[in-house]
C-alpha cells in the first residue's frame, strides 16, 4: 500500500498536475502536511483518500484503497491450522 499512498501524497505536491513539484508547490504542500491545525491536516488526508479527485470519498475510493492492503492470512487459513476465531494464542490475539 505505500506505493499508492505515495502517489496520492504526490498529488498534494503537484497542484498544477504537470508531473513535477516546483519550489512553490513543494513549500505549500509541506506547510499543509506539517500544519499544527487539525482542519488543515484532515483536509490533506481527505485529498489523499479521494482517489478520483471528485471532492467526496466514495465507496469506489475505499475499494481502491483496500485493494492495496496486503492480506497475509485469511480466516480460512486460520481454521485450517486448527485455530478458531476468538482463541488466544501465545502470540496473542483472538
Amino acid at each position: 500500500m505505500p506505493g499508492i499512498i505515495a502517489e496520492r501524497v504526490f498529488t498534494l505536491f503537484d497542484k498544477n498536475k504537470d508531473g513535477y513539484s516546483g519550489k512553490e508547490e513543494f513549500i505549500a504542500a509541506a506547510c499543509r502536511l506539517l500544519s499544527q491545525k487539525f482542519e488543515d491536516n484532515i483536509k490533506a488526508v481527505f485529498e489523499v483518500y479521494d482517489f478520483d479527485d471528485d471532492g467526496i470519498i466514495s465507496r469506489e475510493d475505499i475499494r481502491v484503497l483496500l485493494s492495496y492492503v496486503p492480506l497475509t492470512e485469511t480466516l480460512a487459513d486460520k481454521k485450517s491450522q486448527g485455530r478458531k476465531e476468538g482463541t488466544f494464542t501465545k502470540s496473542g490475539g483472538g
